[in-house]
């Protein structure tokens, strides 16, 4: 038998994670190697002709519409073929006719809208899409309750969560005493609102603060303004190495999310396993799934508040048990955890 997983691969973030741990569970239950498009690997690609999608390849944006192409065009031939069961990572819709769809946030909202008359019939465009494709897959999967409630209010379908893997093992603090370091992780990009940063930094002067990410080119204008900006205990590092990313997570005493909802957030899970203290704006998934269930002190509403919450927290006397609560959270998102759930998915989808 074999398995299809459809995804467009344009970044290596948390989706590509359950995309490749997909794969490894299906080997793991000996089904035939998992296609995947668009990539380059040890896993076969298959070649999706169409003019509209080829027209908007060679760009990075329009990729929620992208994304409904290829997966409209793949479904196409698996039908015919009729051969395998069916994985989308991709669209963010249930899609009809794919035995599995995982959901990282509902293709028809928008986590930076305009009304501009482009954006207007871009959504339009997406709208139209989804209808096409929408029906009821075997399994909905959602990777937070956050998005599962979305899912539901959008799609009026009760969605499943799988939290997406996190490599808890490899991050895992190690008892090494903190020191007074704070650290963001975040692609640089505008929608991310980390022109915040400087402004808090500046009233956490005796901290050393570490904002991490990748940037590409519609966020050099935003890593630009940030290093004209940024104070002396602002530093941006958007090259390093995975394991100087955990020996600084490994240093840090906080953690700080800018104000964005984050739909799941893997770097949040990672702070959290090296036993650094996660303060995230109170939406998203990293708030509901994450951070709330280990302090509701941990979450703020404006940006000001975030100094008036680390002072607080660093004179605790409580800061020793927070951090152990933190630690223990991460360990319910461990890649283990993940492949786990998702093979009784899959046993489930293949035997009956």
């Amino acid at each position: 038998m074999k398995a299809y997983i459809i995804h467009l691969f344009v970044n290596c973030g948390g989706a590509e994670a359950v995309t490749f741990d997909m794969a490894r569970v299906f080997e793991g239950v000996r089904v035939e190697c998992g296609e995947l498009l668009n990539i380059s690997c040890d896993y076969k690609a298959i070649e999706v002709r169409n003019f509209l999608y080829d027209m908007l390849f060679h760009t990075r944006q329009f990729l929620r519409y992208r994304r409904l192409l290829l997966v409209s065009s793949f479904k196409e031939l698996v039908h015919l073929r009729s051969d395998g069961l069916v994985v989308d990572t991709c669209s963010n819709v249930p899609v009809r006719g794919v035995d599995i769809t995982y959901i990282h946030y509902p293709a028809v909202l928008s986590t930076n809208p305009s009304n501009t008359l482009i954006w207007r019939v871009y959504e339009w465009l997406i709208r139209r899409k989804v209808r096409e494709l929408i029906g009821s897959p075997r399994y909905v999967l959602a990777n937070s309750s956050w998005t599962a409630s979305k899912v539901r209010e959008v799609y009026g379908i009760n969605a499943e969560v799988l939290y997406p893997p996190v490599d808890v093992d490899y991050f895992r603090y190690d008892g090494r005493v903190k020191e007074k370091i704070i650290v963001t992780i975040s692609r640089i990009t505008y929608e991310k609102k980390l022109h915040i940063l400087p402004q808090i930094a500046l009233k956490l002067p005796q901290y050393e603060w570490y904002l991490v990410g990748s940037v590409g080119r519609a966020g050099r204008g935003v890593l630009d303004k940030l290093e004209r900006g940024k104070p002396k205990n602002l530093h941006i590092l958007t090259n390093l190495s995975r394991n100087e990313l955990r020996e600084l997570l490994l240093s840090a005493s906080f953690y700080i999310h800018p104000p964005f909802a984050e739909h799941f957030g893997i770097a949040v899970a990672e702070a959290a396993a090296a036993g650094v203290i996660p303060i995230v704006y109170k939406d998203g998934g990293a708030w509901t799934d994450i951070v709330a269930p280990i302090s509701p002190e941990l979450g703020y509403g404006e940006p000001e508040e975030i100094p008036t919450i680390i002072r607080k927290l660093e004179n605790s006397r409580d800061v020793g048990e927070l951090r152990e609560r933190t630690v223990m959270r991460a360990n319910q998102f461990t890649t283990q955890r993940f492949r786990e759930e998702f093979m009784k998915i899959v046993m489930s989808t293949i035997t009956h």
